[in-house]
């Protein structure tokens, strides 16, 4: 993937790691998997055999969790086929790392790189890659480790985000490591659950459209036709803090879970990491919590001593994200919607599936294991425990 503007890699660098709000880059990407038809994705993957997260297109009370939609391996001229005669479901093809399921698609492979944003780096073998058909989504969540960079390749994709500090009802069941999850459904809504939001931004991307997503931003996202997209992560300082939190909420989920049945666990664990929680001891819980502990410790000295190092030292080129922003026009904010905009696309959603106050997703919930789980796994009470180990 290569820049279509004159922009130094440096400062685009410098963006992405310092800017605090979404940002679109418009027709900044160009590379030969842009002019790619579906028939030539068709010939692209071949024979190769995909895993799609199947999904239905009707009202549902909650979030459709990835526990609750079936898996289907189809090749993908059969996804095609299947999407041209069944409007009743979606299928999804997410958060696939290349590496690990198209490596021999050396076709794909070559396409891609990170280096027009200033990140070498990284290429196929830290992209993940999104096929889905209209409706296909994931519940709207955010993520605690990195920022975000999404390039959309073919059809579009609508993003519906909020700044971290915005309530979102947030919930770590089901449990998945780096997942904050939203209890709120935006596939589905029913408006009155929606009625205390605020700062909505909304973006459709486009092919050619790259969205910037800063770290821990809310987004949902959704399919408005049949897409592929390309995403990476990039690191972050604060990476190493949020560690501890996430191993600390590790050892409560991990704990928590042991003595549960098999269908209050099912509710309670993302399916890729169940059986990795459920194998886990108490010791190994406690051997990584403190193993991220002391590599945070060991970061914050390292940041101490270049600091010292560099404090009489000036920087040869100035840079400020509000510069870099104001000298490249293909480059915008991602606008926030008038409270009244947001509310009448809720309202309007919600009328794309009937609702249904009688819905039964035949789930076993159990509100006071539920109420206590995210007592414990609170924001504020992990920070506290957090500062007490590190003051220890």
């Amino acid at each position: 993937m290569n820049s279509n503007y004159a922009v130094d890699p440096i400062q685009m660098r410098f963006l992405i790691e310092n800017c605090k709000e979404p940002l679109r880059f418009k027709n900044y990407i160009g590379c030969n998997v842009m002019e790619w038809s579906l028939e030539k994705w068709k010939a692209i993957l071949k024979d190769e055999i995909m895993e799609f997260r199947c999904g239905v297109s009707k009202y549902t009370k909650n979030p459709q969790w990835e526990r609750t939609t079936k898996i289907e391996h189809m090749k993908f001229d059969d996804f095609l086929t299947t999407m041209e005669t069944n409007s009743k479901k979606w299928l999804y093809f997410d958060y696939k790392y290349l590496k690990d399921w198209l490596s021999n698609v050396e076709e794909l492979k070559n396409e891609i790189s990170w280096e027009a944003f200033g990140f070498p780096e990284l290429n196929f073998e830290h992209s993940t890659l999104w096929i889905g058909s209209k409706g296909a989504h994931t519940p709207c969540h955010k993520d605690t480790y990195g920022s975000n960079i999404i390039f959309q390749i073919f059809g579009q994709k609508e993003w519906i985000i909020f700044p971290p500090e915005e309530n979102l009802q947030q919930t770590r069941i089901p449990y998945e490591e780096s997942s904050i999850y939203s209890k709120l459904n935006f596939y589905s809504p029913n408006p009155k659950d929606f009625k205390a939001l605020s700062r909505c931004r909304k973006i459709t991307l486009n092919p050619g459209d790259v969205l910037f997503l800063p770290n821990k931003w809310w987004h949902y996202v959704e399919n408005l036709e049949t897409s592929i997209s390309l995403n990476t992560w990039i690191s972050m300082e604060v990476d190493h803090e949020e560690r501890i939190n996430e191993s600390l909420i590790q050892l409560i989920i991990s704990q928590f879970s042991k003595d549960l049945n098999k269908d209050q666990q099912k509710i309670l664990l993302n399916p890729n990491i169940q059986d990795e929680i459920q194998n886990l001891n108490f010791a190994t819980a406690i051997e990584t919590v403190n193993f991220c502990k002391e590599k945070f410790m060991e970061e914050q000295k390292n940041k101490k001593f270049k600091s010292e190092q560099n404090e009489n030292a000036k920087p040869q080129n100035f840079l400020s994200v509000d510069k870099i922003l104001d000298e490249n026009v293909f480059i915008e904010k991602v606008n926030v919607m008038s409270n009244e905009e947001f509310h009448q696309y809720i309202e309007n959603k919600s009328k794309n599936f009937k609702i249904d106050t009688n819905f039964d997703d035949n789930e076993i919930r159990n509100n006071c294991i539920e109420k206590t789980i995210d007592a414990f796994t609170d924001p504020d009470v992990i920070s506290l425990v957090k500062q007490k180990l590190l003051n220890s």
